[in-house]
């Protein structure tokens, strides 16, 4: 008798074993295709919005956007349309004299081999910090710098800090556009 009772626990407790372990994997799945459906969207929306309608009116503006470009590339599993429909996007951003000195085709295969760096090393963008608007330095001749401070993150959870000073400067339609940048990489 005892070594039934014994027998209908341990066969008790196996099941109640297999279904909490359903449960959890079951749930992980489900989190993992909701988290895959936000990406999706994030990354839709930044590639759908319209830039001869809604081009950002501000140097920050600018930098916003273009910052949650880069989150896209660097964050998100992006198909190879998806890379290149965002790299036409900030390549919309950018000065014409810079664009001359940078071709399409060049920036694209750049930026593939950037993300493929970060993919490698599991790093990611945790976190970026522009400039308050009353700390962006305009200059007569229509330019303006910004800083821009990218918190990043690897595979391992170590973090790091990248601060990048951004130049912009007004084309012939008056819209602000990303002339350079320089890259600081603070000692912590």
């Amino acid at each position: 008798m005892k070594y039934i009772k014994f027998s209908i626990t341990i066969a008790l407790l196996s099941v109640v074993g297999i279904l909490i372990y359903y449960n959890v994997t079951n749930k992980t799945r489900e989190e993992k295709q909701n988290q895959q459906q936000n990406d999706n969207h994030v990354v839709a929306e930044v590639i759908n919005k319209d830039l001869e309608k809604d081009y950002p009116v501000s140097a920050r503006q600018v930098l916003k956007y273009y910052n949650e470009i880069q989150k896209c590339y660097y964050n998100y599993e992006c198909t190879d349309e998806e890379i290149e429909a965002l790299a036409k996007k900030a390549y919309q951003l950018l000065d014409p004299d810079l664009l001359k000195v940078n071709p399409f085709d060049k920036f694209l295969e750049n930026l593939k081999k950037d993300i493929a760096e970060y993919r490698l090393v599991g790093r990611k963008i945790s976190n970026t910090l522009l400039d308050k608007s009353n700390e962006v330095e305009y200059y007569p001749d229509y330019n303006a710098t910004i800083n821009c401070t990218y918190y990043l993150k690897d595979k391992n959870n170590n973090t790091s800090k990248v601060i990048q000073t951004f130049v912009l400067r007004k084309d012939d339609n008056k819209q602000w556009k990303i002339y350079g940048f320089k890259i600081y990489e603070p000692e912590d």
